[in-house]
Formats: structure tokens, C-alpha cells, sequence
């Protein structure tokens, strides 16, 4: 695996925990 597409993974990872988050705040 590279590094360089590292980044851009955990970005994706943050964006999918947040909008858990939000779903779970609204239930």
C-alpha cells in the first residue's frame, strides 16, 4: 500500500464516522 493514498483514505474514513455520528445523534 502507498502512502500517498494514505490521506485520502482517512479522509473518507472521517467523513463516514462523522455522518454515523450525525445519524445516530438524530435517532
Amino acid at each position: 500500500m502507498d502512502d500517498s493514498s494514505m490521506p485520502e483514505m482517512v479522509e473518507n474514513v472521517v467523513k463516514v464516522v462523522k455522518g454515523v455520528c450525525r445519524v445516530m445523534s438524530m435517532l
